[in-house]
């Protein structure tokens, strides 16, 4: 028994190197390019990554941006929620050059999926060599690939992570007595910690899962009403804890939401042709965000490959394999045309909150390898070879990904108002990474949780226009961690609305050290009335209400007690 478990550490000690190659090999190529490319999302979450960063260092929390996002103090940060952040800050912090902090982490964030990923699927399957094969697709897929290096979309990229934990937790309410010992034991805590994860880093993939979740546990309870009691008692707990770890994001986006009339991200729906799909995911191809996400998106070669694989082994499956594979081409059909999307947006229109279909194939992807763990054990032998073929895909696929990086632009000098940066069209150095945190910033997410009123002026505010009287006059900036400075001089007395969105925080607006009373102007900023004629210094600092803050520590609290559990069952 010992020898046997020797044996298996010391294949585990093996995949988990190879799982780190596997991570280096999509980073290689643009690491030494010396360059980060502009995916879709990229500018977006790298402003969140700095401004949460250079709070943290200052042991503060950004409430509002006045380091990113037009230095207005933007409340992304109410909208979109950064607490796994965490994950990656250390890097920005520890490293001084944030391009090697940039791939340094994405190396850190793949390496952990493979594990997760590898340790979910083993509990359920008990196939060491197929879970290890699992891992090392999931990060591989098209669809992953897409995410990461087309549209860098930093809140799914962490979502991912705990999705495999997920099913597996699932799987152990449905099955108990198949799955390991101390993934039946901790079931409600490591689903409770994964949808806390997942809800703190992406809303849209929270609402997708949670709806999903609910099902499967709904239908549990519904299929096996002798144990009513004692799942209804457990259920509770999963949504007692989820709601606290939670409580943040929903305090924060219902308070910013009520009241202020936020727009929010244009609403439509798309869905991708599957040929498209088809013919993608052949060539394997992934590409910057400078070009239509039509013609990049896929599943990969992978994914092909595994379905055909699952489809051929259809009777060694069992149950849970046969289920996960119909799961798979149905979401695979669902993220297409083939599904009749249409109609069903005539009908609930509130699906276009949604944007793409595409936003399936993740669930298609993860499906289809847990299909794939119940089918025949591979050998460690073939196992190994397969993950050379992989790595080889992979690591051409980057090459093109590098060698397409190059035609972009790179960003020498701050974009301004005028001379605006050609959204996903360059790419950025160590240099021009501080330029572009700099930067005037209005396409791509700026915009996205503005009101009506304060989106219609957007780019009047964006310049920083401070107005007297309605008129615009001259002033000079500076900006700190929730806090705008303003040093003006007003020829007549008046009012003055100054460039600072008026959003559901507290505001302490001092004028010469005097503390002023503010209302919200025209603009949806900051507006004080009857302010002498002279020179001034305005300061402005952002501060929260004291339920957001009790929110937060609240949230904190059982994340942290959660993530406690998780590492403890880890090593175990």
């Amino acid at each position: 028994m010992n020898r046997f478990l020797k044996l298996r550490l010391s294949k585990e000690n093996l995949f988990y190197f190879l799982f780190f190659v596997l991570a280096i090999s999509f980073v290689i190529f643009p690491f030494r390019s010396g360059y980060v490319y502009s995916g879709s999302d990229m500018h977006f979450h790298l402003n969140r990554i700095y401004e949460l960063k250079e709070s943290l260092v200052n042991l503060k929390y950004p409430w509002a941006n006045f380091l990113t996002f037009n230095k207005v103090g933007y409340p992304i940060n109410s909208f979109y929620p950064n607490l796994t952040l965490v994950l990656v800050i250390p890097f920005y912090i520890l490293i001084h050059n944030p391009i090697v902090a940039y791939y340094t982490s994405l190396v850190f964030i793949i390496w952990l999926t493979e594990i997760i990923t590898y340790k979910s699927a083993k509990a359920i399957s008990h196939k060491i060599n197929n879970s290890f094969l699992a891992a090392v697709f999931y990060v591989s897929s098209g669809y992953m690939t897409f995410v990461y290096w087309f549209a860098f979309e930093l809140g799914e990229i962490l979502s991912f992570m705990v999705l495999p934990i997920i099913v597996s937790s699932i799987v152990a309410f449905y099955k108990p007595k198949t799955v390991s010992k101390k993934l039946n034991q901790y079931r409600w805590k490591l689903l409770a910690f994964s949808l806390i994860w997942i809800t703190n880093s992406h809303v849209l993939m929270a609402l997708i899962t949670n709806v999903m979740v609910l099902i499967s546990l709904l239908v549990l309870l519904i299929s096996d009403s002798q144990k009513f009691k004692s799942r209804i008692n457990e259920y509770f707990k999963v949504a007692g804890v989820y709601i606290l770890g939670s409580l943040y994001v929903l305090v924060s986006m219902f308070t910013q939401y009520v009241g202020r009339g936020v727009v929010g991200p244009d609403r439509y729906f798309g869905a991708m042709s599957f040929k498209n799909l088809i013919i993608n995911s052949l060539d394997n191809i992934i590409s910057p965000g400078d070009v239509p996400a039509h013609l990049v998106l896929n599943m990969g070669i992978v994914m092909i490959v595994v379905m055909m694989v699952c489809f051929m082994d259809f009777h060694n499956l069992g149950m849970f394999g046969k289920t996960f594979f119909w799961l798979g081409v149905l979401f695979t059909v669902a993220s297409t045309d083939l599904f009749p999307w249409d109609p069903i947006v005539k009908i609930i229109p509130q699906i276009q909150i949604l944007q793409f279909s595409f936003r399936f194939l993740i669930y298609s992807v993860l499906f289809l390898l847990f299909s794939f763990i119940f089918t025949s054990e591979k050998s460690l032998k073939s196992s190994l070879l397969i993950f050379a073929c992989v790595m080889s895909i992979n690591l051409n696929k980057m090459y093109n990904f590098n060698q397409s990086g190059q035609n972009q632009q790179p960003l020498t000098e701050k974009a301004t108002y005028k001379n605006r940066l050609l959204y996903s069209k360059f790419r950025i150095d160590n240099h021009g990474f501080i330029e572009m945190i700099n930067s005037y910033h209005e396409i791509g997410g700026p915009k996205d949780y503005l009101s009506t009123i304060q989106k219609y002026h957007a780019q009047e505010i964006f310049k920083h226009d401070v107005l007297s009287n309605n008129h615009k006059i001259k002033s000079n900036s500076k900006f700190d961690i929730n806090q705008a400075n303003y040093k003006i001089t007003l020829n007549h007395d008046g009012n003055l609305d100054l460039p600072v969105l008026l959003d559901n925080f507290k505001y302490r607006v001092t004028i010469d050290d005097f503390l002023m009373k503010y209302h919200k102007s025209s603009r949806g900023t900051i507006q004080v009335d009857q302010v002498d004629s002279g020179k001034h210094n305005i300061k402005i600092i952002v501060q929260p209400h004291w339920y957001t803050l009790l929110s937060l520590v609240v949230s904190l609290i059982i994340i942290l007690l959660l993530l406690v559990n998780v590492i403890r069952i880890t090593l175990i």
